[in-house]
């Protein structure tokens, strides 16, 4: 990178952020400059606190030139994109196992109570939302962290606990499921555990797309539930529609290929705690999707009317 590039960068000219590379070599020189004059740095080296801001500082930007390019991002002229305001749930039985179920719950998965474990589709970098954005990864952040009395974060319990766990492991691969507690969401609305796989990545002046494998990332999740063996049983979880949040993935494209995983994968599953995926519609047309879908799927059976 030329020196009037460093400059600009460094002087707030460069509206997007510098790539990985050059924050990288600019740590590194600091770092270097500053033991070699014996002056102490105000300011953390290690890269790994550095990579993971700067993951989500381009992960921020690049909602920001989203949200530019699409003005009406959020509210489509038709509504399909509107959220369902009440919450049903309508049951279905797999023909081959009557004991296992899958369900659609509309609405917002803030009103959904007794699941064991809530998934959250987060992108290959694992950097949950901002509390403030609009995604399944926000709300379960500030839903699962500890609040004060006039609900500021506290304590982080979620992120931070997701943040121990995948350390410097980081970008992982697609479909990447990392298990972590729940916070308060384990009092509020008795979740156990939270998973979170890479079903995202982030693509330079594109912002984020679904990874190529959707139905690879439900498998994954599912076979992680089943195997988790802490003494904290998972025998149900919620399920979005994974890629059609911040992934801007079409949902009648998804959801054929995550039910079919749920469907062949709880046929096959011998008796054991994981029994009953949940797969939540959060708008009008996840909702009419999943009906569609589930109505018509020659291994399930529909329960009620």
């Amino acid at each position: 990178m030329r020196r009037s590039q460093i400059y600009a960068v460094l002087n707030g000219s460069v509206t997007q952020p510098p790539p990985w590379p050059f924050v990288h070599a600019l740590v590194l020189s600091c770092q270097q400059y500053a033991a070699r004059h014996g002056n102490p740095l105000s300011v953390t080296t290690d890269l790994g606190i550095w990579r993971r801001d700067h993951a989500y500082l381009d992960e921020l930007s690049q909602r920001s030139r989203q949200r530019d390019a699409d003005p009406h991002d959020g509210a489509p002229a038709d509504g399909r994109r509107a959220a369902v305001s009440r919450q049903e749930v309508h049951r279905y039985q797999v023909r081959a196992l009557p004991a296992h179920r899958i369900n659609i719950v509309t609405g917002d998965i803030r009103q959904v109570t007794g699941v064991d474990a809530w998934v959250n589709p987060e992108n290959t970098e694992m950097v949950m939302a901002r509390i403030t954005d609009h995604s399944v990864s926000a709300v379960i952040r500030y839903a699962g962290a500890e609040l004060d009395r006039a609900g500021r974060v506290v304590e982080d319990l979620v992120a931070d606990d997701l943040e121990k766990t995948i350390g410097e492991l980081r970008p992982v691969a697609p479909a990447t499921v990392v298990v972590t507690s729940s916070g308060r969401l384990r009092d509020t609305h008795g979740v156990r555990k939270v998973l979170h796989v890479a079903s995202a990545q982030g693509e330079p002046g594109a912002g984020y797309r679904p990874v190529a494998e959707l139905g690879r990332c439900l498998l994954a999740v599912l076979q992680a539930a089943a195997a988790e063996d802490d003494g904290e049983v998972i025998g149900t979880v919620l399920v979005p529609i994974i890629g059609a949040g911040s992934a801007r993935g079409a949902p009648a494209e998804i959801v054929p290929i995550l039910v079919d995983v749920a469907a062949d994968f709880l046929a096959r599953q011998p008796p054991g705690p994981l029994r009953e995926v949940n797969f939540s519609a959060y708008t009008q047309e996840e909702q009419a999707v999943c009906r569609a879908v589930l109505d018509a799927h020659p291994k399930l059976r529909r329960l009620d009317g």
